[in-house]
């Protein structure tokens, strides 16, 4: 027999968008400029983005705007308004993109003057006797991120090239998983990875100021579409060879259910 129930998946469907507000004027000639505005900005055609506050919610309207009718709400200088729309995808997000870099530049070792014994033993006077390396520090490979959201996202994956640059990768240290790219960058080379559900690519250009073309064709077989997930994230770049001519910027937006904003 069987006790209780298996969940087998959770499904979290669109969400529906009310928007009621108020439109004010003059007169009834810049009143009736404004409903225009409106009429042709809320297209059911065409997506459009709510921001309240740090977040967004992208919806797309499901009908045109509707004007109360009662002359108390509609008149020649004052009128309400309500739109409805629906969201597929039913997050918020944050208005800014959340951005973090990692680069291998190596700092300045740490160095002074020790002398070990007298002038006679070392055959050189205290002051120009050798040097010793007392601490050294090695440059960081890792890039550390937090997900402050409710949700695994995607990321933009930006690696530019300082110098020649062979196989570049990125790894999650958690899991495991890696996106490899099979091909040797040229120092100014740029590659870009999406790994967001629905705007998956792989693209790259030759110089800053040059054009992106595909390059799909590089990514290994075996590679993932990495994610961040909800909580810290490490993620370890490397390199067959040039890894300290990399530079790695991750690019991604927290996502969340639902947002509240404190007022004062």
């Amino acid at each position: 027999g069987q006790i209780g129930t298996y969940v087998t998946g959770t499904t979290i469907s669109g969400r529906e968008v009310s928007i009621v507000a108020y439109v004010t004027a003059r007169n009834a000639e810049e009143l009736s400029l404004y409903k225009k505005r409106l009429n042709q900005f809320f297209n059911p055609l065409y997506e459009v983005s709510m921001y309240y506050d740090d977040y967004f919610l992208t919806f797309r309207p499901t009908e045109s705007v509707k004007y109360a009718r009662e002359w108390a709400s509609n008149n020649t200088v004052f009128c309400k308004w309500e739109v409805q729309g629906y969201a597929e995808d039913p997050l918020w997000g944050d208005a800014s993109e959340s951005i973090e870099t990692g680069s291998a530049i190596l700092p300045g070792t740490f160095r002074f003057p020790f002398v070990i014994g007298t002038e006679e033993q070392s055959g050189e006077p205290p002051e120009q006797g050798k040097q010793v390396v007392l601490s050294y520090l090695a440059p960081s490979k890792t890039i550390t991120i937090t997900n402050y959201g409710a949700i695994e996202v995607g990321m933009r994956l930006v690696i530019r090239a300082r110098g020649t640059v062979t196989n570049p990768a990125l790894w999650d240290v958690s899991t495991q998983e890696f996106v490899l790219i099979n091909k040797t960058m040229i120092s100014g080379e740029v590659i870009e990875v999406n790994t967001n559900d629905g705007q998956k690519i792989v693209r790259g250009r030759e110089y800053e100021t040059g054009e992106y073309e595909n390059y799909y064709r590089y990514k290994d077989p075996d590679s993932s579409w990495l994610k961040i997930y909800p909580g810290t994230n490490t993620f370890r770049y490397t390199a067959d060879d040039g890894e300290d001519d990399m530079e790695v910027t991750v690019y991604y937006y927290n996502r969340y259910l639902e947002v509240e904003v404190a007022h004062e």
